[in-house]
């Protein structure tokens, strides 16, 4: 199949949106989002958008800008379906945890003395203390979205279970994300 399904307009974007993430460059996938979605024959719209997951890339993006840990997790709980149509969107999520919020990783289950064989043989030398990786994160690619209020940080409304919870407020927060934001 030369382009998908039409059904998966936001699995592509995601997928590529939560890897930049991962790479530790949150402006840059922001900017990617949105150029996307303005320029998607069937989105073409800017946030709220019309597809639940493409409004939790949005969301994901402001916790990340605030550091917003207790969102972070609210969001992922309420947007389980929407992230459990990939597997690996997990795993990102997971790691974006790790990047920029300070989450721990998972605890992995023993997986026998292959397993453990193996997960030897790949950890990283500077890491085997067990201690937390460092991450480092490129000035360009700082970001810094400005909330109105800790009751208010993620406006908008979704599709999703996040309707008429936390995350539901009267208008979008679209007037705080700009192509010029405070780098931090």
């Amino acid at each position: 199949m030369k382009y998908g399904y039409t059904t998966e307009k936001d699995l592509f974007i995601a997928q590529a949106v939560l890897q930049m993430l991962c790479d530790r460059k949150p402006k840059s996938a922001l900017k990617l989002l949105q150029c996307y979605c303005d320029i998607h024959p069937d989105i073409r719209s800017g946030f709220p958008y019309p597809f639940p997951l493409l409004n939790f890339l949005h969301f994901t993006i402001i916790c990340i800008a605030n550091k917003e840990i207790t969102y972070f997790s609210v969001l992922i709980d309420q947007y389980e379906s929407e992230i459990s149509h990939d597997p690996e969107y997990k795993q990102l999520l997971d790691r974006i945890g790790q990047i920029y919020m300070g989450l721990p990783q998972p605890q992995a289950v023993p997986s026998g003395f292959l397993g453990n064989m193996i997960k030897g043989l790949l950890r990283s030398p500077e890491n085997e203390s067990g201690t937390a990786e460092e991450f480092e994160i490129d000035s360009e690619e700082m970001l810094y979205i400005p909330l109105s209020s800790k009751t208010e940080c993620l406006a908008g409304t979704s599709k999703s279970r996040t309707a008429g919870r936390v995350f539901q407020t009267d208008e979008a927060q679209t007037d705080d994300i700009t192509d010029d934001m405070d780098l931090d």
